[in-house]
């Protein structure tokens, strides 16, 4: 026997939880933010919520975790 979900039942999604997407290129961003964010809302810094309410984060692929060695070439990197 099924047993049909009230809609209401359904646990909301939270940005504890999120998905990612790197990218090669700034195209590739773009792309991206446009699908995903169809239907949904584009937050802010690469983050949006698409049409189910899931949390999404799209962004180059920059490690910007180890900068160059260069200061100003890693400060650039840092204000993109």
């Amino acid at each position: 026997m099924y047993r049909a979900q009230r809609w209401s039942d359904v646990p909301s999604s939270t940005e504890a939880i999120s998905l990612v997407v790197h990218c090669e290129t700034q195209a590739e961003v773009d792309h991206y933010l446009g699908q995903l964010s169809a239907g949904g809302q584009q937050v802010q810094c690469g983050w949006l919520k698409d049409k189910y309410g899931l949390s999404w984060q799209v962004f180059p692929m920059r490690d910007r975790t180890r900068p160059d060695k260069d200061p100003a070439k890693a400060q650039r990197l840092w204000r993109r």
